[in-house]
């Protein structure tokens, strides 16, 4: 009776996992349920498996403490690039990994509406114009952080295309099964 039940649980599972897939597949299914599922497996699979942790590999990892320290993400260069000195520097680490992919400038500093104001309503300023290439270069965290990299063991994240154009982007493939109507 045992074993019959077992093998009834198996199929069952089996099904409800296989028509999960093609609810999924067939957009029926919110993908969020799925999402659940998985990290719910994959939290599973991590304790059962035995993990070895190698001591000279450390994960600085952005939570909630460092973003209630630091403020809310995404941080400017500035903090990223001290964020690096500090591992290189005092640290000595070997290598950096950034899972982070730095795409776009960083206009978090302010400097445009300074230079607006410079341009506009404070040109007749001369103390005010005086400043703005100090300005300028103090608030520039996307030169800070280039210079930063340069010559340190750092890594930047990248994110590959296998588009030659960029007329699929931000569209989702089509999907790998076609539901019969």
């Amino acid at each position: 009776m045992q074993k019959h039940i077992n093998k009834l649980t198996r199929w069952g599972i089996c099904v409800l996992l296989i028509l999960m897939a093609a609810l999924q597949a067939n957009g029926n299914l919110p993908t969020t349920l799925i999402e659940k599922v998985d990290y719910f497996i994959y939290d599973l699979r991590m304790r059962w498996e035995p993990t070895t942790f190698n001591p000279d590999i450390v994960i600085v990892n952005i939570d909630e403490k460092s973003l209630q320290e630091v403020g809310q993400w995404p941080w400017n260069r500035g903090v990223v690039a001290d964020l690096i000195e500090r591992l290189t520097d005092d640290y000595h680490v070997r290598a950096v990994g950034l899972d982070i992919v730095f795409s776009e400038p960083d206009n978090s500093t302010g400097i445009q509406v300074l230079e607006g104001l410079a341009q506009k309503e404070l040109k007749e300023n001369p103390g005010f114009v005086a400043q703005m290439p100090a300005l300028r270069k103090e608030l520039d965290f996307d030169d800070r952080l280039a210079k930063t990299l340069a010559g340190r063991p750092v890594v930047l994240g990248y994110v590959f295309s296998n588009t030659p154009d960029d007329s699929s982007k931000g569209l989702l493939p089509p999907p790998p099964l076609l539901m019969l109507t």
